[in-house]
């Protein structure tokens, strides 16, 4: 089916979305479309050349490949199991936040994010947004869509205007593609905003989960659109265990 193909191919491309969406979006097509044993196998080779960013869709994957004819059944579990994360995160960064009302910066489009601060404004923690347009891509105004959408009060800004708005900012709140003991992979700006976080005395939250935990960072994972950031004195990794 050339349609299933062609979307397949649409997911492994996207560049726009953070790893957990597109890891929804693979789940939802492989047991929504219709497709022969073939096309299946060709789908998980082209969904092997998802960005090596995306640590979560190569956790995935992997244990997709080793569930042989029970893959449904493997797919249904995997999204169950980790389910539950997005509300335990936001549990647990709702009470590191230094004020119950507090104004967060954020960057670029994380799934993980979005689902985290919506779940914070249904709470009635309400937290205000400065949102970066985060070049190249602009990606960032995805994000801030689908916060408005979900209630929260945002404020689109452009990188460049990062420095001004930070005297309004209580804490950085990022997302993770994948992280070792050292520091993180995220879209380019992230370094900067972590740097200049850290002049201010401001926490900076990064949301991920234990999946996204390498032994060492894949190389082929930085350069173009992502970029390494050594952990600081002010952030916090939050992963929901």
């Amino acid at each position: 089916m050339a349609g299933f193909l062609q979307r397949i191919a649409e997911i492994t491309n996207d560049r726009s979305s953070g790893s957990s969406k597109l890891l929804e979006d693979i789940m939802q097509e492989l047991l929504t479309a219709k497709f022969t044993r073939k096309e299946f196998r060709l789908a998980l080779q082209k969904l092997k050349e998802t960005d090596p960013a995306m640590r979560i869709v190569h956790h995935f994957l992997e244990g997709l490949a080793a569930s042989g004819d029970d893959w449904r059944a493997f797919i249904r579990a995997y999204r169950d199991k980790y389910a539950h994360l997005p509300a335990i995160i936001a549990r647990q960064l709702a009470g590191l936040l230094p004020a119950p009302k507090a104004t967060l910066l954020t960057h670029s489009h994380s799934q993980t994010v979005i689902g985290v601060l919506s779940i914070l404004q249904r709470k009635g923690s309400c937290p205000a947004i400065v949102q970066t347009e985060s070049t190249p891509g602009g990606e960032g105004r995805l994000q801030a869509a689908a916060l408005a959408e979900a209630g929260l009060i945002v404020n689109l800004v452009a990188d460049k205007q990062v420095g001004t708005a930070l005297p309004d900012v209580d804490a950085v709140v990022l997302g993770v593609d994948q992280y070792d003991l050292a520091g993180f992979v995220n879209k380019v700006g992230s370094r900067s905003l972590v740097t200049l976080a850290a002049t201010r005395e401001l926490p900076v939250y990064l949301l991920a989960d234990q999946r996204k935990q390498v032994n060492q960072i894949d190389q082929n994972a930085v350069g173009g659109l992502f970029e390494y950031t050594s952990f600081g004195p002010g952030t916090t990794l939050i992963t929901g265990w």
